[in-house]
């Protein structure tokens, strides 16, 4: 289901982009915690990651705008629209499914003409992997 939300916000954009992956792929993050951080859950995060290409100079304002507005349509609440601090001229979209606590985040890195990244997580799921 994450690289399946990262390809619909992405073929939501006009003009169309290309999705280039980012490392190897899906991402397992260690296992998620006991409510003390204490004990292994058997629970497990994913999260997958892709840099927006075959775009124009100057399209990444239209993206997070477009981006922006499909999370609204789709259900997704909107949980940080800022700048960052480093490195100067960045920025991070982030919105969440409250439905299935997916998160997304799309980010911008490099000033106003720099890289986009989609990526998204799971919530806490169970870990589906082979031993």
């Amino acid at each position: 289901m994450v690289d399946q939300s990262l390809h619909a916000a992405a073929d939501s954009l006009r003009p169309e982009v290309t999705l280039g992956k980012i490392g190897a792929g899906l991402g397992l993050h260690p296992p998620c915690a006991g409510p003390n951080d204490d004990r292994d859950t058997g629970r497990v995060m994913y999260e997958l990651g892709y840099h927006l290409d075959g775009m124009q100079t100057g399209q990444q304002a239209a993206v997070y705008k477009q981006i922006k507005d499909y999370w609204k349509g789709n259900g997704y609440i909107l949980v940080q629209d800022e700048p960052y601090e480093a490195p100067p001229g960045g920025w991070r979209l982030t919105a969440a499914q409250p439905d299935t606590d997916f998160a997304m985040n799309l980010q911008q890195t490099f000033g106003d003409d720099g890289i986009l990244t989609l990526t998204a997580q799971s919530p806490c799921v169970e870990d589906t992997r082979s031993p």
